[in-house]
């Protein structure tokens, strides 16, 4: 069993690390893991609670800080059945918010988002190809703004402190959106695809 509890410091207008922080409010997290299995499996809670300067970032918009908590549940199953290797790993988070803009004062805003992965470890772990279904919905109160799509990735570790990533990732999100009062409806519905390779070495 790992436990962490933590205090972090609050970011600046462009989260900037050399600029002067416009936001002194500590946030919070905790985390609790269990860990089970031979392979490293593991399953857990996490929780985070902050406050963001929206009002800071967005004067127009915003006219207090964005209050905001967060509560996920998450797994990384790693299996080996009769030599084949992979691991499921899963999570799912529930936000809550609360901020005041020009159209209401102290809107509440709750967001839950998953993910699911299914990754196959090859030539001992070397090479992982891998497929994950995103989901987020950044409001539950209204329908038609959720962003959703599949992802498939390429994990490379040609030597022991180095790895390639490719990554192909499709999205599909529609535009409804609220301002703290008004609802605007979905008009459209966007398709997004990307490519990306994240290259890493550590030394």
């Amino acid at each position: 069993v790992f436990a962490e509890a933590g205090l972090l410091n609050g970011t600046g207008k462009f989260e900037n690390s050399v600029e002067i922080g416009t936001d002194t409010y500590k946030d919070q997290f905790f985390n609790l893991e269990y860990g089970f299995g031979d392979l490293g499996s593991v399953a857990g809670v996490y929780y985070y609670n902050g406050k963001y300067r929206s009002d800071f970032t967005k004067p127009a918009t915003y006219k207090s800080p964005d209050r905001f908590s967060q509560v996920g549940l998450y797994t990384d199953y790693t299996f080996d059945f009769a030599g084949v290797k992979g691991a499921l790993v899963g999570a799912y988070v529930h936000g809550r918010n609360k901020y005041s803009t020009n159209s209401k004062k102290d809107y509440k805003q709750r967001s839950e988002g998953y993910y699911a992965e299914l990754q196959s470890h090859l030539y001992g772990g070397k090479l992982a190809p891998y497929f994950r279904w995103d989901y987020f919905d950044p409001d539950t109160r209204f329908r038609n703004n959720e962003t959703a799509g599949p992802v498939l990735g390429l994990h490379y570790k040609p030597m022991e402190h180095g790895r390639f990533v490719l990554e192909y990732l499709k999205t599909e999100a529609k535009n409804a959106s609220s301002n703290g009062a008004a609802v605007t409806a979905a008009t459209t519905k966007t398709t997004s695809r990307s490519f990306t390779l994240e290259m890493q070495f550590i030394f």
